[in-house]
């Protein structure tokens, strides 16, 4: 009964627990950190690439109609629209900036030479792009193109 009083040891095994604990909590700290970036940086690359897709509309059916038309079919649009998101969600900023690539590498790796990799190695899979349209807001129906032109020659 000798080894119940022996108290060498105690402090080692208190820390150890008390370790194992703090980093398991800082680890799902760390996770969770991860997924809500995720989610923001995909939010945000879903918002700019609808924004850069925005840009590519019918510049003559604008002037000459007030019509807001994007693209002749949904297949066109989904290619480009998908075109970038792709390339928002790489971010690859600092490869293309010769110094400041270089100035990175060598506070990273200790030496020229090695790539900067992307520190969520986000990438979008084959078929898990997809977008759909708004129900009744597209020129091919017709009573939204009459609503369109007639309140366009109110003015």
């Amino acid at each position: 009964m000798k080894i119940f009083y022996n108290k060498h040891g105690s402090l080692t095994i208190f820390m150890s627990l008390i370790l194992t604990v703090v980093i398991i909590f800082t680890t799902v700290l760390v996770d969770g950190g991860r997924i809500i970036l995720a989610g923001n940086i995909v939010s945000g690359a879903g918002d700019m690439a609808l924004n850069a897709g925005l840009t590519y509309y019918n510049s003559v059916l604008q002037d000459t109609y007030g019509l807001f038309a994007i693209s002749k079919d949904m297949n066109e649009l989904r290619k480009n629209l998908e075109v970038y998101f792709d390339a928002t969600l790489k971010s690859n900023g600092l490869h293309d900036q010769g110094l400041v690539k270089e100035l990175v590498d060598i506070a990273l790796s200790g030496s020229s030479g090695s790539e900067i990799s992307d520190i969520m190695k986000m990438k979008l899979a084959d078929d898990g792009f997809e977008i759909s349209q708004a129900a009744g807001a597209n020129l091919s129906n017709a009573n939204v193109l009459r609503a369109q032109v007639l309140d366009y020659m109110k003015y």
